[in-house]
């Protein structure tokens, strides 16, 4: 015997797929309000070893807007500089959620037809 979907199952799948969306939005929203209003550069706090040519400001500037949502965190690789923004990891975390949502969905669907 066969399942269907019932309508507030279907519902809740949309509404959780859309969650996650909107979370991606934030922290996209979030990378770009810092990217703005410092000139479209992503400032770096100062005292990181930086060699990329696209990092270019620093947080002890006076003129550095929303410091608090620049690249302020440091992830320690070796041998690796790694700076991230609080935006980046909203990023990381939402796209994360859809890769497991997406596995959620496969086995409910791999489940549903046996």
């Amino acid at each position: 015997m066969e399942q269907s979907k019932g309508l507030p199952e279907v519902i809740y799948l949309q509404n959780e797929r859309n969650l996650f969306v909107f979370v991606l939005i934030i922290g996209l929203l979030l990378n770009f309000f810092v990217y703005s209003a410092n000139g479209y550069i992503m400032p770096v706090k100062t005292g990181f070893e930086l060699e990329s040519k696209t990092h270019i400001g620093y947080i002890n500037n006076e003129d550095v807007k929303l410091w608090f949502l620049s690249d302020i965190i440091r992830i320690p690789f070796p041998n690796w500089l790694i700076v991230i923004s609080i935006g980046d990891i909203i990023i990381i975390l939402s796209i994360i959620m859809m890769l497991f949502y997406q596995v959620k969905v496969l086995i409910y669907l791999w489940h549903t037809k046996r």
